[in-house]
């Protein structure tokens, strides 16, 4: 499990590093075009703008995985242990809520965009761009399901810790 998840990881650090790249070049060459060449090239910007939103997301996946969520927790520090797990616990389960509906919403605009094509390439479906929101979507379920399972370990752990003490 942890070989796989390892792999995971470097292909999400690897497709990202690619987005970066990539978004670097696409608006370099947005700038020579305009200012070198006085050519105006549509497709940079919406090749630049899509690469931007799959970096957004799958971004947003390995945040959850690392916690680095904006979070303000000045009052959940101050709790006891348990009752900041419990309140981590409901936290988690409210994130999956709210992925749940993302997922569908997402799912829902890959199906129906695909006739719809971008604005600077007409040969591109929307559909691609939609799917980058609903993979993240399913990388942030997946982050997020182990990091449920983990405050609930921790939930077991220390309830164990009470009975054997």
């Amino acid at each position: 499990m942890k070989r796989t998840l390892q792999a995971l990881e470097k292909a999400i650090d690897f497709f990202m590093l690619l987005m970066i790249i990539g978004i670097v070049i696409v608006v370099t060459l947005q700038v020579v075009f305009r200012y070198v060449f006085n050519i105006s090239a549509p497709w940079t910007q919406d090749i630049a703008r899509f690469m931007f939103i799959y970096l957004t997301y799958i971004g947003g996946a390995l945040a959850i995985k690392e916690r680095t969520h904006i979070s303000i927790d000045v009052l959940v520090d101050r709790l006891p242990r348990m009752l900041r797990l419990i309140v981590s616990l409901g936290v988690q389960i409210g994130i999956m809520l709210f992925l749940i509906v993302l997922l569908q919403g997402s799912w829902f605009m890959v199906q129906s965009s695909w006739d719809v094509s971008s604005a600077g390439m007409r040969w591109f479906s929307m559909s691609y761009v939609y799917l980058g929101l609903f993979i993240g979507g399913v990388l942030m379920m997946f982050y997020s399901i182990l990091r449920l399972i983990e405050t609930v370990k921790d939930i077991v752990l220390k309830e164990d810790i009470v009975k054997n003490s």
